[in-house]
């Protein structure tokens, strides 16, 4: 088994986020712990060393101003019009996004875990890098 090098390969962090929740308005935006909700996860992925480019898509321009200004070395993506529909299958956001952004691998996660630690992302990583190609992916939840 060969584990994967991340300074020869590229490793995307992708970021979807809706303007529009059908449960939470706002939630993305929303404000935990005095900044918006998206803001933690996004500078988390930043302070991941494994990551070579932080990708958030999002149809909203609430988001899309606000990561500009807040987080300059993060590629915005604007999500076409036919993929923001509430029942749209997140893999077909997915596959747009990656179709944009070329890498040998990506992670995908979500603004809604806030509390998530760098040095857990950075750990995950390395699971999988270690282990790869005999699993080539790594899927995380909490019971």
């Amino acid at each position: 088994m060969s584990a994967v090098n991340l300074k020869t390969n590229l490793l995307v962090a992708l970021v979807p986020m809706r303007h529009d929740s059908e449960r939470v308005s706002g939630k993305n935006y929303r404000q935990f712990a005095g900044r918006p909700m998206y803001h933690h996860i996004i500078e988390s992925l930043l302070l991941c060393p494994e990551i070579g480019k932080v990708i958030i898509d999002t149809d909203s321009p609430i988001i899309r101003e606000d990561a500009l200004r807040s987080f300059p070395t993060v590629t915005v993506l604007e999500r076409p019009e036919h993929l923001r529909r509430g029942d749209i299958a997140m893999n077909k956001v997915l596959l747009n996004t990656i179709s944009k952004v070329k890498a040998d691998f990506y992670l995908q996660t979500h603004s809604t875990n806030p509390l998530l630690k760098p040095e857990t992302i950075s750990r995950a990583v390395r699971l999988f890098t270690d282990n790869y190609p005999n699993h080539d992916s790594l899927f995380g939840a909490n019971r």
